[in-house]
């Protein structure tokens, strides 16, 4: 049970904070009296609502002689100290000689107490924890797309292309990934970032874990480019590219802050400092089919016996709330609704090595928002770019972004703390279906090949479909439909 439900073992109803006073209520922390009182009849009135709570506990299933409840404060719930009165409620019962025993204790000391007593009878189990949580760092993809950007230059820094790194740079690269890692810590926000999202506390809130992202992309950037200038000391003097990648590299090189446009590589090598080299124009170039309006829904290359994508590439879909939205969690699946998106016209562009498809995206929730899809002429390989700006407005709703595979069937394959995992498949049991929290990619196998998807910025995916407060508990029927969850609020 988590830290909340300790309370609810022996009170009856959860206390009401404050005292009454006509149509008015007056907040106070509770002092002792308020609850788990220790007088003999609220004690044994305790008693009756622990037995029940047990005796249902035992009707689901769980057969042990011992129970940890972790007790919190009940004025705010949690993040709060400790509520004095709790020992001397444990002291007064058993005193009185009440069963069961109440011991008070700490954490360390529970959970070694609990493995002697039933650790050997225990089941154990293995799978991917899928976090529940995680939909936060939809909450925020700009930060979330910035610590993402910090950790990849941190790679690239950190690449064998230049060196080994000194004390200097090791010192630096721990305190960019202690900031990086205490910014995936789960919390967005706090009681009244709903209700008050522009109130002064939401925005010092937002604004302390939006920097432990952007310091270190600041940063990793001014190393890596540390790192760069070292490399091509002493060379003739000329543009050089760096591949700090353990791969070859085929794709654009892009100038940021320069007025140059983008130059083309191929296959530049492994780990690798040299002049930028010259790449030839290709003739080459897919078989396209498009949708009546002109944009992509599949694209096939020479020797390929399915195509790269089938489908609505790009399509965006909201899931909202219809009013009016209480906070009520028995009202969210029947009050949800779903709003697709429209498109303008569709802009076609040939260069030498890839065809760029372009189109607005028209969403009554979007003030402005494209999509662009880029084809390499040589390669199954495929770009999806789409960049949205959101209007402000405070109803609960997620956006989502769809990748379609003509992948049938099969589950895809994730990686979580670089750790793969099949979803549905490799789960501890009651872990969270309906999103899922990866690090880069997803990986589908069939007998007709591989199709790997990268997800640059977005790390929240969803399979099979937007699963928004569905608590799916079984595989979906087109797991080859992956929806990135770019928006959470």
């Amino acid at each position: 049970d988590h830290y909340g439900t300790a309370y609810s073992y022996f009170e009856s109803a959860r206390w009401q904070h404050g005292q009454a006073k006509g149509a008015t209520t007056t907040l106070r922390p509770p002092y002792a009296g308020d609850h788990l009182k220790t007088d003999e009849a609220s004690l044994k009135q305790c008693q009756v609502n622990l037995l029940k709570r047990l005796e249902k506990l035992e009707g689901e299933g769980y057969s042990y002689p011992r129970l940890i409840l972790s007790y919190t404060n009940q004025w705010r719930y949690d993040n709060d100290p400790p509520f004095p009165p709790l020992a001397a409620f444990i002291d007064a019962w058993n005193r009185l000689g009440l069963q069961p025993t109440l011991r008070f204790t700490t954490a360390t000391q529970a959970v070694e107490d609990m493995e002697k007593a039933v650790g050997a009878s225990a089941p154990a189990y293995e799978g991917e924890w899928a976090d529940g949580w995680a939909n936060g760092d939809a909450s925020g993809p700009r930060e979330v797309a910035a610590s993402r950007q910090a950790k990849r230059h941190i790679a690239a820094s950190l690449s064998p292309v230049f060196g080994p790194a000194n004390a200097s740079i090791e010192k630096r690269v721990s305190e960019m990934l202690r900031d990086l890692c205490l910014f995936h810590e789960h919390t967005w926000g706090a009681n009244v970032s709903v209700s008050q999202p522009y109130s002064l506390d939401t925005q010092a809130q937002y604004t302390e874990k939006s920097i432990l992202a952007f310091r270190p992309m600041g940063h990793a950037e001014a190393l890596l480019g540390q790192r760069a200038r070292f490399a091509v000391l002493g060379k003739p003097a000329g543009d050089y590219v760096v591949n700090t990648a353990p791969l070859p590299y085929t794709g654009w090189l892009k100038f940021p802050g320069i007025d140059r446009k983008p130059e083309w590589v191929e296959k530049l090598p492994a780990r690798t400092v040299q002049l930028i080299p010259k790449a030839a124009a290709s003739t080459a170039k897919p078989d396209v089919k498009t949708t009546a309006e002109g944009w992509p829904s599949a694209a096939q290359w020479p020797g390929m016996t399915q195509p790269l994508f089938a489908g609505e590439v790009g399509d965006v879909l909201s899931v909202f709330i219809n009013p009016p939205a209480r906070r009520s969690s028995r009202m969210f699946p029947e009050r949800l609704a779903r709003k697709a998106a429209s498109h303008g016209a569709v802009k076609v562009e040939e260069t030498q090595h890839t065809l760029l498809y372009s189109q607005e995206i028209l969403h009554p929730s979007l003030e402005r928002a494209t999509r662009r899809l880029e084809l390499y002429r040589d390669a199954p390989r495929a770009t999806l770019t789409v960049k949205f700006d959101r209007k402000p407005e405070l109803p609960p709703e997620v956006l989502y972004v769809l990748m379609p595979f003509p992948t049938g069937d099969v589950l895809p394959r994730f990686s979580n703390g670089d750790v793969p995992f099949t979803p549905f498949a490799d789960q501890l049991p009651g872990s969270c279906r309906d999103y899922y929290a990866i690090d880069r990619w997803a990986h589908y196998q069939t007998p007709a090949g591989h199709w790997v998807w990268v997800t640059r910025d977005a790390p929240m995916v969803t399979v099979g479909g937007p699963h928004t407060w569905q608590r799916i508990t079984s595989k979906p029927e087109d797991p080859n439909r992956l929806w990135a969850q770019v928006f959470d609020n």
